[in-house]
């Protein structure tokens, strides 16, 4: 059971929520429980996994001050820290911890403070999350490892870790166990990075057999001094920066005290590079984690001090690329490499000298109509991040053309028109065409000519009402007419009598007109004289005449027959009248086509049949 709780804990911590804040994240799934006298194994991921320049654990057992850390390891996709033991002494008591990483651009994130409360056995915890136990140790506890922790069969004592029987690092102070007795407490002062300044407990130090108190060192100019007095020989040591991009110049100081002979000094700076110099300064060309170490040596005895240098790679400059959309049309822009989806994602940061090649993408109701700013024209568009850019691709609306034709033969019989205007197929017309911008709806009426009927569209259009197309392609619609079929039994119109000839004078430039008897067309005429010879009912009947095409202002004069019309039944309706006669009427036109006159008449009763014998 334990194990399935450990592996459960394990898979956890790669599901937890990042921390919020900008700037990178710690994915760390918190644990409730440790098992003492057992390792625990703390994963957790970090964001942007590529820019981790390290990760570390930072920990406490409850009630102390001081905070001691423990460098994590990389274990792709994520990180992995070891603690040291929590000893039987923290039984019942919490170990406080959090997590944090440095990034290779210096950026920094942390997990808040977390309590985990120490357990004789996973058995004992009350709390779902426990700890998973490690097999090994960490390699190391900075700035030394405190009391109540144990590494390796050995713990709960606040003493520096011991290396190769000689000596222990604490805080960059190295203390070396003389062969009579046990060394002096740690000197200098722990400080783990970034948490302010910790004071370890400081432990009753074991007496020295030896006369007199340890001396004081004393700073030397000669880089190979003879110690003051007898002791153990102990060394501290900086390095100055620690982190930096490269290329990074650190400086080295090294502090020796004790001993029993003149001091000699041996720098290994971590990249193959050595100085015998106590203070040298070194460069580091390359990233990568490195630690640097002095061995100072006086007479028989040997300490080495060691810092840690994280050199972070130079990064590259990005420049942000923004693509606008103008126009009435639509469509999307994408770039090569990936980062522009316009649409949805408009700008995008690249490297600096990358080569972004941006390709438009019109709806099927829109066409590409070129570029603007770092482009320009309707051609390929390679724009180079040598700096932030910016550029527009202008989307149109496509045109679509409506062709509108009349029957063969019967096409003088009627008229289409349309709305929007763009259709004007009068008397004369055979066919007509014009073009809408995609999406437009266009509405074609026909109207029919005297003796003619409407008998319905063709094409796009079917049936005999409002023809209406949507512009999303290429239209074509036909209006067919046919000769009036007059019924025998119709009295109304076996009833109209001759009255004669109707003359019309159509005096304005470019002019065409049509006009009308009762609602039926009777003449349709140019610029100058027109007549024809009409029947009417006896009794009111209404002319009215429409400008089709004109193209400046003028007069139009109708003429009747005086004979066939009651004196003064002649009235003008509509238009504006210059002059009205018994028998004619005189209309001035302002010259747009659309402009109606209208004017009323009654016509004489019948003559009677001669009669004969």
């Amino acid at each position: 059971m334990l194990a399935s709780w450990l592996l459960t804990i394990a898979a956890a911590a790669l599901a937890a929520a990042p921390v919020p804040g900008a700037g990178p994240s710690v994915e760390h799934d918190a644990v409730d429980c440790m098992v003492a006298e057992h390792y625990p194994l703390l994963p957790a991921c970090f964001r942007p996994a590529d820019q981790v320049a390290r990760g570390r654990i930072y920990f406490q057992a409850e009630g102390m001050t001081a905070w001691y850390f423990v460098e994590m390891k990389s274990s792709m996709p994520c990180w992995n820290g070891v603690l040291p033991k929590p000893s039987r002494a923290l039984i019942d008591r919490h170990v406080n911890y959090y997590i944090e990483t440095i990034t290779r651009s210096l950026g920094s994130a942390r997990t808040p403070e977390y309590a985990a409360l120490v357990v004789r056995s996973a058995e004992e915890c009350k709390l779902p999350k426990i700890a998973a136990i490690s097999g090994a140790g960490p390699a190391a506890v900075q700035p030394f490892l405190p009391s109540g922790f144990a590494l390796g069969g050995i713990g709960g004592l606040a003493k520096p870790l011991i290396f190769a029987g000689a000596g222990a690092a604490v805080g960059g102070t190295v203390i070396v166990t003389h062969p009579k007795g046990p060394g002096p407490d740690p000197v200098g002062t722990p400080t783990p990075f970034p948490i302010p300044t910790p004071t370890p407990p400081t432990p009753t130090p074991t007496p020295v057999p030896t006369p007199g108190p340890n001396p004081t060192p004393t700073p030397t100019p000669d880089p190979n001094p003879t110690p003051t007095g007898p002791g153990a020989l102990s060394a501290t040591c900086t390095a100055s920066p620690q982190s930096g991009v490269a290329p990074l110049a650190v400086q080295f100081t090294v502090a020796a005290q004790g001993g029993s002979g003149p001091y000699t000094y041996l720098w290994a700076f971590g990249d193959g590079g050595s100085s015998p110099a106590p203070n040298p300064s070194h460069g580091y060309g390359g990233a990568g984690d490195y630690v640097p170490t002095v061995q100072v040596r006086s007479g028989t005895e040997q300490v080495t001090c060691s810092k840690g240098v994280t050199v972070i790679p130079p990064s590259t400059p990005t420049f942000p690329l923004t693509v606008s959309r103008q126009g009435a049309g639509s469509g999307t822009v994408t770039s090569a490499p990936a980062g522009i989806d316009c649409g949805s994602t408009c700008t995008a940061s690249f490297a600096q000298g990358t080569i972004v090649s941006l390709t438009p993408a019109p709806d099927a109701s829109s066409l590409f109509a070129g570029w603007s700013g770092a482009c320009s024209g309707p051609g390929a568009c390679n724009v180079t991040m040598d700096a932030a850019k910016s550029v527009s691709a202008r989307f149109d609306l496509r045109s679509f053309t409506l062709n509108v034709n009349k029957t063969p033969l019967t096409s003088i019989l009627g008229s289409v028109t349309s709305t929007p205007a763009g259709i004007n197929c009068g008397l004369l017309c055979s066919g007509a065409s014009a073009s809408f911008l995609s999406g437009t709806v266009v509405t074609l009426t026909a109207q029919s000519g005297l003796l003619a009927s409407f008998q319905g569209w063709s094409g796009d259009c079917t049936g005999t009402g409002a023809c209406v197309v949507t512009m999303t392609a290429n239209r074509s619609v036909t209006a067919n007419f046919g000769l009036f079929s007059v019924d025998p039994g119709d009295k109304g119109h076996g009833a109209d009598v001759d009255i004669g000839l109707m003359r019309s004078v159509l005096r304005s430039p470019g002019a065409q007109g049509e006009v009308t008897l009762n609602g039926r067309t009777v003449l349709v005429t140019r610029e100058g004289i027109g007549q024809v010879g009409v029947r009417a009912q006896p009794g009111d009947n209404l002319v009215e005449a429409w400008v089709r095409e004109a193209s400046g202002p003028g007069t139009w004069r109708f003429e009747l027959d005086p004979a066939a019309i009651e004196p003064g039944s002649l009235r003008a309706l509509a238009g504006e009248p210059l002059a009205v006669a018994p028998n004619s009427v005189t209309f001035r036109l302002k010259g747009r086509a659309g402009e109606r006159v209208s004017f009323a008449l009654r016509v004489r009763g019948a003559p009677a049949a001669a009669s004969g014998r």
